[in-house]
């Protein structure tokens, strides 16, 4: 019996072995920086990362301790907010990257506040 449970833990351990390159891609081969980087311009993504990346010099020339937070725009940059400090502030990553939900679980929309 004891033989049979440590052949199958053994097993288990090759399995997750063999598999580990479908869950850590870059573990084994070099990361397709180049790739990417034409795939968020094709989608028309590069400037909105920009833009992101700029918020974020922002922080770091005004010395902002930003380890293991978000910066998240008051006004989103999607609706016309700028990278103004004014218009950033730091937040716990659970709180920047969640969405408010409705009862049934789908993602409230955001009506606009005029």
């Amino acid at each position: 019996m004891g033989q049979m449970r440590g052949s199958t833990l053994e097993t288990e351990l090759n399995n997750n072995q063999s598999n580990k390159g479908d869950i850590m891609p870059y573990v084994t081969k070099k990361r397709p920086y180049k790739k990417e980087y034409e795939q968020q311009l094709a989608r028309g993504e590069h400037e909105d990362r920009m833009e992101r990346q700029r918020a974020r010099n922002e922080m770091d020339k005004k010395g902002v301790k930003r380890a293991g937070k978000d910066i998240d725009h008051v006004v989103p940059l999607s609706k016309g907010g700028t990278n103004a400090p004014s218009n950033l502030k730091l937040k716990k990553p659970s709180a920047n990257r969640s969405f408010s939900r409705n009862p049934d679980h789908t993602v409230k929309k955001n009506a606009s506040k005029k």
